[in-house]
């Protein structure tokens, strides 16, 4: 993935923490150099939605579970929101869903090669849902008083 530089921050050893965020996919095609830096060349993806197209009520179900996710990593920072804002393109609300979700690195790289987001969708479904379960509990555990439920 390309990805571009959105914030550097210096840590104590001299070393940097990049957050950054991935704009276009690629296959490697063929490596041609690998010192001082890796060059290749490269195939870009056409970024597909996949056939069938999900639905805009398959859409809707997963964005408010998305967004229910996201007010709860929030609550837990105590950052409480009303609304939370999601990407309304298949396209854009599958990679989108992959930057916010914790998950081991072969469970997302098998997100990042999905080719379409149909199929990206349907890889996030039970991992936002595992998600934000356990994310449900740890704020009723620690914020909830016994008997009271949320909203």
């Amino acid at each position: 993935t390309i990805a571009r530089i959105r914030r550097v921050t210096p840590i104590d050893d001299g070393q940097f923490n990049l957050s950054v965020m991935g704009e276009r996919r690629f296959h490697i095609l063929e490596t041609t150099q690998m010192e001082p830096y890796i060059k290749a060349t490269v195939r870009f993806h056409e970024e597909q939605i996949g056939n069938p197209s999900p639905t805009p009520e398959e859409i809707g179900i997963f964005r408010q579970i998305l967004e229910q996710y996201l007010r709860t990593v929030l609550g837990l920072r105590d950052g409480w929101v009303r609304e939370v804002s999601t990407p309304t393109d298949p396209v854009a609300l599958s990679f989108y869903t992959a930057t916010v979700l914790r998950g081991d690195n072969i469970e997302l790289q098998r997100i990042l090669e999905a080719p379409t987001a149909r199929e990206r969708l349907a890889l996030l479904t039970p991992m936002l849902q595992r998600e934000h379960q356990r994310t449900r509990a740890v704020l009723e555990e620690r914020i909830i008083p016994r008997g009271a439920t949320l909203n």
